[in-house]
């Protein structure tokens, strides 16, 4: 069970390096423009789905021996990236746990990664959420991650 933690933690710092530089630089000059609110969500809606089919293009990949990158999917203000866990069920997989680890380590990659910060700087209301899933095809965690959650330094 180690072995698939220390598989699991990493995926978080390889998927958000792979598609926040993408999505920061368009992030980035979406939050620099002269827009009114309603428009800029309505901008960033159209970033995020143009984000999702980039990614989904890609898509199905093995990010790691245990561990898929099945769909990207878009939200209001967010992205949500789908993973199936290949060689576990949902019940086989303790969630709690699960759901302490990755969300400590998404927010310290998201938190203090450069590719990211982006993310961090603007105070952006983009949320990335990372949904897991058993080899069963069971939903087990959604963690949802937001630049704002950050701690100023």
């Amino acid at each position: 069970m180690k072995t698939l933690w220390k598989i699991l933690g990493g995926i978080g710092l390889l998927l958000v390096i792979a598609f926040a530089g993408a999505i920061g630089k368009i992030v980035g000059k979406f939050t620099t423009g002269q827009f009114y609110e309603d428009q800029k969500e309505g901008a960033l809606d159209t970033v995020l789905v143009n984000a999702a089919s980039h990614i989904n293009k890609k898509l199905p990949m093995m990010v790691d021996a245990e561990t898929r990158l099945d769909s990207a999917s878009v939200f209001k203000m967010g992205l949500r990236l789908n993973y199936t866990v290949v060689n576990y069920s949902a019940e086989e997989i303790d969630s709690s746990s699960f759901n302490n680890v990755k969300r400590k380590d998404l927010m310290n990659k998201l938190c203090n990664t450069d590719e990211t910060k982006i993310f961090v700087e603007n105070k952006t209301s983009l949320s990335l959420s990372h949904a897991y899933y058993g080899k069963n095809g069971k939903q087990f965690s959604v963690i949802t991650v937001q630049g704002s959650q950050c701690k100023s330094s």
